[in-house]
């Protein structure tokens, strides 16, 4: 526990910050997780029962401020790979900054030059931010670097989505997570020149290889 809680400060902290709210978010989050059995943090996380769905902060109970602190904490932990969440474990919780800390441990030349094509996609920031949330939630979800994305991924974190109502705005538009991130991997070469170059074509063609 020592260990991690150094490398989390160590990384996600500037020179000169105030470590002891990182340092208490970290082991209140791995000292709640310890009560599980398990040999490893990802053994323990999945005992704890938090994959189907339940917020990390909801052991807080009325305490907000811990609350706040355990899913901080949670988030540093699947950023840097410590645990790997189901699509439900961690979009049932919610972080503020999960892409930047996710981005900074992953330190990859590919996934940064997908993110700087999609700030130069002609739509709002917030569309631009949503791009990156979902590539870096599907790589966080199927323990994959960017180089290991396929379009059958992507589209399957799409899916998912859509099915346990996690969309988001993209939802209410009629659409699916995704969408703006799917053009920019097939434009970088990321997706074979045989793929759809639109996730909703991806789906359609999904949906007439299943008729009979």
């Amino acid at each position: 526990m020592e260990e991690i809680t150094e490398v989390v400060i160590g990384h996600f902290l500037p020179a000169g910050s105030k470590t002891w709210r990182a340092r208490q978010e970290m082991q209140e989050f791995l000292g709640y997780l310890t009560g599980f059995p398990g040999d490893t943090w990802q053994e323990r996380w999945e005992a704890a029962g938090h994959d189907a769905g339940v917020p990390v902060g909801r052991v807080a109970g009325d305490d907000r401020a811990l609350s706040r602190r355990l899913s901080a904490a949670a988030g540093r932990c699947f950023a840097m790979r410590l645990i790997r969440p189901t699509l439900l474990g961690l979009r049932s919780n919610t972080f503020t900054r999960y892409t930047l800390w996710f981005r900074s441990v992953a330190n990859d030349p590919w996934l940064e030059e997908f993110c700087e094509r999609v700030d130069q996609m002609p739509v709002g920031s917030a569309r631009h931010g949503r791009a990156k949330f979902d590539v870096c939630y599907a790589l966080t979800v199927f323990g994959i670097d960017l180089d290991g994305l396929t379009p059958e991924a992507l589209l399957h974190y799409a899916v998912e989505c859509r099915t346990h109502a996690l969309a988001g705005e993209d939802a209410e538009s009629g659409t699916f997570s995704g969408t703006l991130a799917w053009p920019v991997l097939h434009e970088m070469g990321q997706f074979p020149r045989s793929a759809p170059r639109t996730l909703l074509l991806s789906l359609g063609d999904s949906c007439r290889s299943r008729k009979p």
